[in-house]
């Protein structure tokens, strides 16, 4: 004897594959965006400091000095003779002036002065220098 069955099976996608895809897919896009926005200048061989501490980055401007005395603003090399009509044009009209002043560890200590009073002849005062934390 034959038993008659009046339902059918329906085959239903598994979202348990399709949820740990996404999953990943957002983990990953977290952490290259986390490399993206470390910082806005360019990289440098920063020199070391055990008083070194973490600024949040809410800075306006980041101004780095390679050690071949070449200066950028961002990622844009700009002349030093330029430097602080182009810094007092960047903060036209805004209340927040802040810098942070990067320099390679092997630049000189005048040539990183220099670079500093030409900012505060731009009308910056508030600069902060860039450095690693010691490494014990």
């Amino acid at each position: 004897m034959k038993v008659k069955r009046d339902f059918s099976i329906k085959n239903k996608p598994d979202m348990l594959p399709l949820i740990d895809v996404v999953f990943l897919l957002l983990v990953f896009f977290i952490y290259a965006m986390l490399s993206m926005s470390y910082h806005n200048g360019i990289r440098l061989e920063l020199p070391e400091s055990a008083q070194a501490e973490h600024m949040e980055e809410t800075t306006e401007l980041i101004v780095s000095v390679e050690a071949d005395g070449r200066v950028f603003m961002g990622k844009e090399e700009v002349a030093l003779p330029e430097l602080g009509a182009r810094v007092a044009r960047y903060f036209e009209g805004k209340t927040k002036k802040q810098v942070i002043l990067s320099g390679h560890k092997e630049l000189s200590y005048q040539n990183l002065f220099h670079v500093m009073d030409t900012i505060r002849e731009a009308g910056v005062c508030d600069i902060a220098l860039q450095a690693e934390v010691a490494k014990p």
